[in-house]
């Protein structure tokens, strides 16, 4: 039975709604990448699937990223849906389907006032199926949507480097994570270089971690060196993210005095899921961040 063919638990009919029936392989990790961020945010859906754009609030990270209507099994709505969306409720629910090699239905219908999410699991031969639903939290009480450079201008200002397996991104995250809170990350002939290090009170170096990521890197030219020195609690938070989604190949665009863009997608037989960017703004030279209130 779809959603609109249930008793509401709470609350009535507000507007346009839109209807999913999807799975928790493909729902669970989608929302995976904008709760690495945010515990709410905008949550829309137009005729061509879920777009949401975020900034975390520090504003020092942004996440943009879209699953595809045909991503789901079924969608349904016939005008573009607005919610004020309480990411960390709609997370916690949805981890009641699994999404391992039992990968468990999941139905949605949201509208501008209330979600509401059923999921059914199968034991043996007895199916559970858990209805839960809560009020959105009004649109204009959340962060406004960013700003999206374009991607010309990436093409000028930066240095791209890919393909990087997420794996890769990973391992290296967590190698320059073992000595320091911050990472530099810099293009080179060969790949991408991450490099950390521990210093004392006067400014000696006492750890220090080197990390390369061979892959192709189409650099711009430059009369000095591209680098960006990136806070590695935002990477980790990136690569956890990105290795629950399952994301394919990975593209990162690194530059002096702009933000990090981490380009990521989804596929399965060919057909695109889920996709978008991370982006993180650098620790500037003075201690502070390109946008940001604080890192």
């Amino acid at each position: 039975m779809s959603a609109s063919e249930q008793t509401r638990l709470i609350g009535e009919p507000s507007g346009a709604s839109v209807e999913i029936e999807t799975t928790g392989d493909v729902f669970r990790r989608f929302l995976a990448l904008p709760a690495a961020l945010v515990d709410e945010c905008r949550f829309k859906a137009d005729t061509d699937g879920v777009p949401i754009k975020t900034t975390d609030p520090a504003n020092v990270a942004m996440v943009d990223v879209r699953a595809e209507a045909d991503a789901f099994a079924s969608f349904e709505t016939t005008s573009e849906v607005t919610a004020g969306m309480d990411l960390d409720c709609l997370t916690s629910r949805a981890a009641n389907a699994r999404m391992g090699r039992t990968d468990d239905e999941i139905q949605a219908a949201i509208d501008a006032s209330t979600t509401e999410l059923e999921v059914g699991r199968t034991y043996g031969e007895t199916a559970v199926r858990q209805r839960d639903a809560w009020l959105n939290i009004d649109v204009d009480m959340v962060r406004e949507e960013p700003n999206v450079p374009a991607r010309e201008e990436m093409d000028r200002e930066y240095a791209r480097a890919g393909p990087v397996d997420p794996q890769a991104f990973n391992a290296a995250v967590e190698g320059v994570g073992r000595a320091s809170d911050f990472a530099l990350v810099r293009p080179e002939s060969d790949g991408l270089v991450f490099t950390a290090e521990k210093t004392d009170d006067d400014g000696d170096a006492t750890d220090a971690t080197r990390v390369n990521v061979e892959t192709y890197v189409d650099s711009v030219e430059r009369d000095e060196a591209v680098s960006s020195l990136l806070s590695i609690d935002y990477l980790t938070d990136f690569a956890s993210a990105l290795k629950t989604a399952r994301v394919d190949d990975l593209t990162l665009w690194v530059s002096d005095d702009y933000p990090l863009f981490v380009q990521f997608e989804r596929t399965d037989d060919g057909q695109r899921l889920y996709g978008g960017q991370f982006m993180l703004a650098p620790r500037l030279k003075n201690g502070g961040t390109i946008g940001g209130d604080e890192q």
